[in-house]
C-alpha cells in the first residue's frame, strides 16, 4: 500500500448514531478524502460477511484515487465499533490514526436498528420486544431472517452495548487520538459539532453553512421492488462480484438510487410506558459507563419520548 495513502482516520460507529451524515459533510472538505463505498468494514474480521473487499490489495485500491495533498484519507465502517477485532486490527495497521465515534442513547439506536432491519429485511419480527427475545435462540442459529447477511447484528443487546463498546476503544487507543460525540449534540449543533470535528483533525474550516438530515428512518413505497434490489436472487448474488470489478462502484450507486426512488421516511415504532422501563433497565448499566466515559450528564436518557 502507498504509504502516502494509508488512512489515517476511521469513524468507527456507531450505527444509526449520525455516521452517514458525518462522512457525507467530511467528503465535501477539500484535505479530505474518504473512500467510496462509505463502510468497507475490512477490519471487522469477526463479520465477515459485511465486508466490501477481500484482502488488503482489494483495500488498498479503494484509496488510490486519493490526491497526494490530502491531509486527511480514511473511512466510515460504524459496525467496528461493535466488531470484538476491528479496533485491534486498525490499531495494528495504523496506531497514529485517529478514530471518531459518534454515540447516542442505546434504546433509541436499538429502536432505529429494528427499524433499519425490517426495511432491509435482516428482521422479521415486527415488534420490537419479540425481536428482542428472540436473541438467545439467534445466539444458536436459530430463527435467523432468510436475508440476513450477519446474524451477529440480531444480537440487539450486545450491538447497543455502548458504554462496553467505549471502554475497547479506550483500551487500545490513546485518548488524544479519539473524539467522542453525543449523537444529540450533533443533532441539536450540527455545525459546532463539525467544526469541532475539523479541529480535531487539524483542518481549516470550509465555511459549510448547510447541513443535509441523511438516513432517516424508512420503509418501502413499492415492497416488491426493494426486496429484489435489496436482495436479489442467487445467481444475480453470483455474478455480483464480477459485475463490481467492471463496473467499480458506479453500479452499487446506481442501485442505491434505484432504491432510494422507492422509499419513504417514517418514526422509528413507538414503545409504551412499561416496555419503556423494561428496556432502560436492561441498559442502565451501558448508560452509566458513556456517562462516566464522556463524562456526561445522561440523565435526560431515561424519559420515555416514545
Amino acid at each position: 500500500m502507498n504509504k502516502n495513502k494509508i488512512p489515517n482516520f476511521f469513524i468507527v460507529g456507531a450505527p444509526k448514531c449520525g455516521t452517514t451524515a458525518l462522512y457525507e459533510y467530511l467528503s465535501s472538505h477539500p484535505d479530505v478524502f474518504l473512500c467510496d463505498p462509505k463502510e468497507p468494514n475490512y477490519f471487522s474480521c469477526d463479520f465477515a460477511n459485511l465486508s466490501f473487499v477481500d484482502n488488503l490489495s482489494e483495500y488498498s485500491d479503494l484509496f488510490k484515487k486519493c490526491n497526494d495533498n490530502v491531509k486527511i484519507i480514511g473511512e466510515a465502517s460504524a459496525w467496528y465499533l461493535y466488531s470484538e477485532t476491528a479496533i485491534k486490527n486498525i490499531y495494528k495497521f495504523n496506531n497514529k490514526a485517529k478514530i471518531i465515534v459518534i454515540i447516542r442513547n442505546p434504546l433509541d439506536m436499538m429502536r432505529s436498528l429494528h427499524s433499519n432491519y425490517l426495511f432491509n429485511y435482516y428482521e422479521d419480527q415486527t415488534r420490537i420486544k419479540d425481536a428482542w427475545d428472540l436473541q438467545e435462540k439467534r445466539q444458536q442459529g436459530e430463527c435467523i431472517p432468510k436475508y440476513c447477511k450477519e446474524p451477529k447484528l440480531l444480537q440487539y443487546k450486545a450491538a447497543t452495548s455502548l458504554g462496553t463498546q467505549l471502554q475497547r476503544l479506550y483500551d487500545v487507543f490513546p485518548e488524544n487520538q479519539i473524539k467522542c460525540i453525543l449523537f444529540d449534540d450533533f443533532v441539536g449543533d450540527t455545525k459546532n459539532t463539525y467544526e469541532s470535528v475539523l479541529t480535531f483533525l487539524e483542518l481549516n474550516s470550509d465555511n459549510k453553512l448547510h447541513f443535509k438530515k441523511t438516513n432517516s428512518s424508512k420503509t418501502h413505497k413499492i415492497e416488491f421492488i426493494n426486496k429484489y434490489l435489496l436482495n436479489p436472487p442467487g445467481v444475480f448474488r453470483y455474478m455480483w462480484k464480477n459485475i463490481k470489478n467492471v463496473f467499480g462502484n458506479r453500479v452499487v450507486n446506481y442501485l442505491d438510487k434505484m432504491i432510494l426512488l422507492n422509499t419513504r421516511h417514517m418514526k422509528p415504532q413507538g414503545i409504551d410506558d412499561e416496555l419503556f422501563n423494561f428496556f432502560i433497565n436492561e441498559y442502565d448499566e451501558e448508560i452509566k459507563k458513556i456517562s462516566l466515559i464522556m463524562n456526561k450528564d445522561l440523565s435526560a436518557w431515561y424519559a420515555n419520548n416514545k
